[in-house]
């Protein structure tokens, strides 16, 4: 991967360390992959870390990309929602997991990402992961440079949730901390040792002959499984989810990731990438 930078007057006398870490957002990973296996010139020339720079130099770096050699492609179908050089974001469909495993080695995200990717190959960096039933947007990277800069914490991701119940609050913060359960898959809500947990939610529309709510929930950490949790929390679980709720035969657990908005971690434009709602939610409108 090639990247340019042209020094500004606020930048005068900084030296490439110091502009490529803390103005570029380069991790350490990628400066010394620069480093060591790329190069790093200014004005055309290679120089050292330690070089300074003056405003109006022209930085250029350039490091290699690594791939994932060990994940298949196979040509599933994508839904690609936005795409430039550095992101992709894509529709996941129902009970795609997003990695492969030892149950899931050719019917993964990753699977798909790589085939699409086929005669440019990269690695695999997913920014924002979903569970295998849940469906909606799911953001990748397309470089290191743009995994390491996307900013996690600022970006905001909005699901919709079919629940079980009608609720008494409309809307509400959920604010319940999370710990590991039993194993390695399950979480519990955990007020003595869990970590800080908080989920916004509004209720969207009632069917109480169904007794069914839909709502809109937004995570404001990131905790695994916390919307999952947070609403069995509330004696409102995501309906089919097996884990924090019932298990319903033939039905996936209805939670759809609707929306992402953040900024672009190389151009620091703000995005907005939607998803339509999948028609297994329509049974909901059905009375």
């Amino acid at each position: 991967m090639k990247e340019k930078y042209i020094i500004t007057e606020k930048e005068n006398g900084i030296d490439v360390k110091t502009f490529l870490r803390q103005k570029a957002g380069y991790s350490a990973r990628i400066f010394k992959s620069a480093k060591y296996y790329g190069s790093i010139k200014a004005n055309g020339r290679e120089v050292f870390s330690n070089h300074i720079l003056h405003s109006g130099d022209i930085l250029e770096t350039e490091f290699p990309e690594k791939t994932s050699p060990d994940i298949i492609p196979v040509n599933i179908p994508l839904d690609v929602l936005f795409e430039d050089k550095d992101l992709l974001a894509v529709n996941k469909k129902a009970f795609m997991p997003v990695h492969p495993s030892i149950k899931h080695r050719d019917d993964t995200l990753a699977n798909a990402v790589m085939y699409y990717f086929k005669k440019n190959p990269v690695a695999f960096r997913v920014l924002t992961r979903l569970d295998a039933d849940t469906t909606g947007v799911v953001l990748i990277a397309k470089n290191a440079l743009a995994a390491a800069k996307f900013e996690h914490k600022n970006a905001k991701k909005t699901y919709i949730a079919l629940c079980v119940g009608i609720f008494s609050e409309k809307e509400g913060v959920i604010s319940a901390p999370i710990s590991r359960d039993e194993g390695i898959i399950k979480r519990k809500v955990d007020f003595t040792s869990g970590k800080e947990a908080v989920t916004e939610y509004k209720v969207i529309s009632e069917n109480e002959k169904k007794n069914l709510s839909l709502t809109e929930a937004t995570p404001v950490t990131g905790r695994t499984h916390q919307i999952r949790l947070h609403m069995s929390y509330l004696e409102h679980p995501i309906y089919g989810d097996f884990l924090y709720g019932s298990e319903i035969k033939g039905e996936r657990m209805r939670l759809h990731c609707k929306s992402v908005e953040f900024l672009h971690p190389i151009t620091n434009e703000k995005i907005l990438i939607t998803a339509k709602t999948p028609e297994d939610f329509d049974f909901y409108y059905c009375f």
